[in-house]
């Protein structure tokens, strides 16, 4: 889309009304300025100005699209590092869930087999951040162990 400078005179008391108003700024006027003509022009060419229209609204869509992609980019590659910071576990906190897997797997075994397992007590034992983590972890360590199936 071309774009050409417009340099215009306005009354100062309008101006400064608009501004102690409105957030001020090139933008804004802007807009101010393309509505204006685009309202003109449908007076004498309403097709043309519905087209006008149409492309600005076209060019905001995409431009919305494009900040949308970048969000989910962002939230995916936010998941990924959340993902690859769980797994470099520091190795003393491993162990220490190992130890207490080592002395609690059998009765884990069976209040999961049973379906009684209290995740947020074994949250807070394995020291996890998440249900989901825990239940992960213990599940992937009891079929480790050929305690389930």
């Amino acid at each position: 889309m071309a774009k050409d400078k417009v340099t215009t005179a306005v009354d100062l008391r309008i101006k400064l009304a608009y501004e102690m108003t409105f957030e001020s700024g090139k933008a804004v006027y802007k807009d101010l300025l393309e509505e204006g003509m685009l309202r003109r022009l449908e007076e004498v060419n309403p097709i043309q100005a519905c087209e006008l229209r149409i492309e600005r609204l076209k060019r905001s869509l995409e431009e919305e699209e494009t900040k949308l992609a970048n969000y989910r980019l962002l939230d995916q590659m936010s998941k990924t590092e959340t993902k690859r910071q769980t797994k470099n576990v520091d190795p003393s906190l491993e162990r220490l869930r190992l130890e207490k897997f080592e002395k609690w797997k059998e009765s884990l075994a069976i209040q999961v087999s049973n379906g009684k397992i209290d995740w947020k007590t074994n949250m807070t034992i394995f020291l996890f951040d998440s249900l989901s983590e825990t239940r992960e972890w213990v599940l992937s360590k009891l079929k480790e162990a050929d305690l389930l199936d």
